[in-house]
């Protein structure tokens, strides 16, 4: 899908998946736009997304959600925004 795109902002598909895979104790939830990996999930939020990972899993899935890609005047030049799981 065609990002939808407003002024410094572009809505975009991301994926999550485990980083490494399989899945560790040391794994952590990265971002990815398209096959390139974009981020992580910051380390005190990964168990918010859990269920989300989990329940993908189940179905031999990735999760994706809608983020919002900023272009920003200064470093780091582009964040990626995502939404946090419905609790």
């Amino acid at each position: 899908m065609a990002p939808s795109l407003w002024k410094d902002c572009a809505q975009v598909d991301a994926w999550l998946s485990w980083d490494p895979q399989p899945q560790t104790d040391s794994s952590r939830i990265a971002v990815s736009i398209g096959d390139q990996k974009v981020g992580w999930v910051e380390v005190g939020k990964t168990d918010s997304y859990r269920a989300t990972m989990d329940a993908a899993a189940e179905r031999s899935e990735l999760p994706f959600l809608k983020a919002t890609l900023h272009r920003r005047g200064q470093s780091p030049r582009y964040v990626v925004e995502i939404p946090a799981p419905r609790e």
